[in-house]
């Protein structure tokens, strides 16, 4: 396999001591077969924990840099704190809480050259209650009836070059933060 030239990967992190160091570990292992050049970006989301700590002893081993908010902002406002520090010319984000695995990341190297973004879906939604697959459902319709965006997923993984982020200016901190970036990039085509 062809070792993609470097990724930035932003990981949200809100409380999550149980899980940060198994899921950067798991990043760094991935990363360094499959990419040239590869940075980790936590960014702490004002966590009450030790989540905080445990990420500044594995930002001393490398790889991994360290961004805190005072206080928790939201994992919007997160990966877009992610994205302005971000070096690298593919970006992606990653949750701290393991439910994506890293080793999957080399499985959309090889459409990246072909596109611009890359929204990858969940084949199931094992952990979600009725109420929360409803109010996806009825997002997922609103978006694709009000702006024509057919996708699967948005509050999932995505993937983008980042002249993408570069060229858009995203007003919203929340949860359709990851939409508008999706309906203002296909408007910019």
């Amino acid at each position: 396999m062809v070792k993609y030239r470097d990724i930035s990967v932003i990981v949200p992190a809100f409380n999550e001591e149980e899980n940060i160091e198994g899921i950067i570990h798991d990043t760094i292992c991935a990363l360094k077969n499959w990419t040239q050049r590869f940075e980790i970006i936590i960014v702490d989301d004002g966590s009450t924990d030790n989540t905080a700590i445990i990420a500044e002893r594995l930002a001393a081993q490398g790889w991994v840099k360290v961004i805190r908010h005072k206080k928790n902002m939201g994992s919007g406002k997160a990966i877009l704190t992610g994205f302005s520090q971000a070096s690298c010319n593919l970006v992606t984000y990653i949750g701290a809480d393991g439910q994506f695995h890293p080793q999957d990341i080399k499985l959309f190297f090889p459409l990246i050259d072909e596109v611009d973004i890359i929204v990858a879906y969940r084949s199931s939604r094992f952990d979600y209650s009725f109420y929360r697959l409803f109010n996806s459902f009825v997002y997922l319709y609103l978006i694709r009836l009000l702006f024509g965006l057919n996708v699967r997923d948005i509050n999932w993984v995505h993937f983008y070059k980042r002249e993408v982020n570069d060229k858009i200016k995203i007003r919203s901190n929340g949860v359709f933060m990851l939409g508008e970036i999706l309906i203002k990039a296909r408007k910019k085509g």
